[in-house]
């Protein structure tokens, strides 16, 4: 996806929820903190854009948003891309990450100003990494080893050790599978190949 790819994604379920500010937390959540030309093309691989409305306490949000703008509605076929609802209950990201949060205006038309919300980069990653998914460990190998022109690095991995240490102990085995994968970063391993720690 692109960034207006996901904005895009951001405005309409905003409007699907009746809220003005929504939550990507998904992959490409990558995209509130760089630009795609910015990224592997492995970070922009997905078409599925994960979006949590905060507060959704039935996720009645979540099913209205995967109802009119997820996997084959009409919004998947027009775009070629789709949104996901998710509910906070699904998921599992470092402690305080919410206090860390950036955000895009996504629509400043009209009178009301629609904000996507994205993790901050290193907390998103952890979050992957706790998951422990194939598709989530080529992702962040991805921006790991991923460098910019000037040579420097996409991730910080003291940054990156730091919000795995972080995360949830329940469910079991999150913060350890993510810690365990992050060793393995730095001794230099493919953690698309590793079996991520239980």
């Amino acid at each position: 996806m692109r960034r207006d790819e996901v904005l895009h994604v951001a405005r309409a379920a905003a409007r699907i929820a009746g809220v003005t500010n929504v939550v990507i937390v998904g992959s490409q959540a990558v995209l509130g903190t760089y630009r795609e030309e910015e990224l592997p093309s492995e970070a922009l691989a997905s078409v599925e854009a994960d979006v949590l409305v905060l507060h959704d306490i039935e996720g009645t949000a979540a099913q209205a948003i995967s109802g009119a703008i997820g996997q084959m509605s009409m919004f998947h076929r027009e775009n070629n891309y789709y949104a996901d609802g998710v509910e906070l209950d699904e998921l599992a990201f470092p402690d305080g990450w919410e206090g860390r949060l950036l955000h895009l205006v996504a629509d400043q038309g009209g009178e009301i100003e629609i904000r996507a919300f994205f993790p901050e980069v290193h907390d998103l990653c952890a979050a992957k990494l706790g998951a422990g998914r194939p598709h989530d460990r080529v992702f962040v190998q991805a921006l790991y080893t991923h460098r910019r022109d000037d040579g420097t690095r996409l991730l910080d991995h003291e940054r990156l050790a730091a919000a795995a240490n972080r995360l949830p102990l329940h469910p079991p085995g999150v913060r350890d599978r993510a810690v365990g994968l992050v060793a393995a970063l730095r001794r230099g391993a493919d953690i698309r190949l590793v079996n991520p720690p239980t």
